[in-house]
């Protein structure tokens, strides 16, 4: 009888696999025939069929792709023209491949029939984003192809969706470690190449991203240094934790060796309000640490000494360290933040989106908003720069509740997972994305948008689905 069973699952699936296949060259047939004289358009569809075809069985490649056209690091290639779905609204690489990603691993969950942990924070949250999407035009505060085009910076969820459902074992989630690790390696290789040329790679064009466009030093007195922004800032806070969280609780070299080149990362790229916020995390983590902590910390006061002692030998040969000079001078500026012209500036930008916010409090004036009002002036202001309040800007009260429901939950499943992981290796991961969720409400309150910004978006929707695996694939205690 079980042999029998098992020849009709057989024959089921064979029934199954030359449906596709009959499926697949019927398309591919009428691709020919409808584009016979372009032959450009069907060798491109049938290499993106065969990419599908390939990445539902083997989604890795396809993650790395879509985490590397999530970054700053695509937009400095300076490409401006693409096709377009319908006129007005661009329709990128990167679009494509998020919405392929998603579609793959909306499949992967259909067919394993489970539901992704955050999935009712998010449906609540897409309800404010598509009421926000749909009302604006109505209301006449933005056009319907504005809208449309200002989804991209949500698009992180669809992310979230897509990782969930292409790591669906244990082994698979050890390779997501490792691709973030090697992002984390790789982009600050950038940085350190990047500073020891002395200057910029690359500069992303300005229809991209205005701030980074705008932004190429960092100057205190007179000393100057090349603005040497990550690539992947987001991954890099990721990163960064994770490879703490796995360093001290599972004593993992490769850990400390992670989590030292992320904060050279962090070092190099000179923005002061990082070093607040990361500080704030490593907090969190001694809090977590328990009989741990003081050994922790005593590696770590070892660490910052050996570097201080450094610093100090050199000074005194009388050789010029600028970079050092040029940190230090940066960190002094804290003492006297209220001074500071970017910070006076960032305080009116806060005020003028408050204002706006006031024109259209319950929805928002809809998604993409944020950098086409701040364009207006009187205060230019980005949406990366300015955190809660742009989500107040373009998704409402609505929108923004529903992204603090969803930062609640995720602070909520991670600290139970923190608590029922057994392992070693799984509570310090647990306990790292906690610290990541403190760093994240931090931004979110002061002057980073880890919700409703493209790039940071993609690095919250990374986080949710590492807790979301960890809870799907880690064992736990009673």
């Amino acid at each position: 009888m079980a042999m029998l069973s098992e020849g009709k699952g057989t024959a089921v699936r064979a029934d199954r696999q030359t449906g596709l296949a009959a499926i697949l060259l019927a398309l591919t047939a009428g691709v020919i025939v409808i584009f016979r004289n372009q032959l450009v358009v069907p060798v491109a569809l049938l290499g993106a069929l065969a990419l599908l075809a390939v990445s539902y069985r083997w989604p890795l490649p396809m993650l790395v792709g879509e985490m590397f056209l999530s970054t700053s690091a695509f937009k400095f290639l300076g490409v401006q023209s693409w096709p377009h779905l319908i006129p007005g609204l661009p329709l990128d690489p990167p679009d494509i491949l998020v919405l392929a990603f998603f579609a793959i691993g909306a499949l992967k969950l259909l067919e394993r029939r489970e539901q992704p942990l955050f999935l009712g924070p998010l449906l609540l949250f897409g309800l404010a984003v598509a009421l926000s999407t749909l009302l604006a035009p109505i209301l006449q505060l933005q056009t319907l192809y504005d809208s449309l085009n200002g989804l991209r910076q949500v698009t992180g969820y669809l992310f979230y969706v897509g990782v969930v459902g292409v790591v669906d074992s244990p082994g698979r989630l050890r390779w997501l470690v490792r691709i973030l690790f090697a992002f984390v390696l790789v982009t600050v290789g950038i940085q350190v190449l990047e500073a020891l040329r002395g200057q910029q790679f690359t500069t992303t064009a300005a229809p991209f991203n205005e701030y980074y466009a705008a932004q190429t030093s960092v100057s205190v007195g007179s000393l100057e240094a090349p603005y040497l922004w990550n690539r992947a800032i987001g991954y890099l806070l990721v990163g960064l934790f994770l490879a703490l969280g796995q360093a001290f609780w599972a004593g993992s070299p490769a850990g400390y060796g992670v989590a030292l080149v992320a904060l050279v990362g962090y070092g190099v790229q000179l923005i002061r309000q990082w070093y607040i916020f990361l500080a704030l995390g490593g907090l969190v983590l001694l809090l977590l640490l328990g009989r741990k902590r003081l050994r922790v910390v005593a590696g770590l006061g070892a660490l910052a000494m050996s570097v201080a002692l450094g610093l100090g030998v050199v000074a005194a040969s009388g050789a010029p360290v600028p970079a050092a000079n040029l940190w230090l001078g940066r960190l002094g500026t804290l003492a006297h933040f209220g001074q500071e012209p970017n910070f006076v500036i960032r305080v009116q930008s806060y005020l003028e989106e408050l204002r706006l916010f006031c024109q259209a409090p319950l929805f928002g004036h809809g998604p993409g908003s944020a950098n086409r009002l701040g364009a207006l002036g009187p205060f230019i202001f980005f949406d990366a720069d300015t955190g809660m309040s742009n989500t107040l800007l373009q998704y409402g009260l609505l929108g923004t509740l529903a992204a603090w429901l969803l930062i609640g939950a995720y602070l909520q499943r991670a600290h139970r997972l923190y608590r029922t992981l057994p392992g070693a290796l799984g509570r310090g991961y647990a306990a790292g994305l906690l610290a990541l969720g403190a760093v994240m409400v931090a931004g979110y309150l002061t002057s980073q948008d880890f919700m409703t910004y493209i790039e940071l978006a993609f690095a919250t929707g990374l986080a949710l689905a590492l807790v979301d695996r960890l809870h799907a694939l880690g064992p736990r205690e009673a």
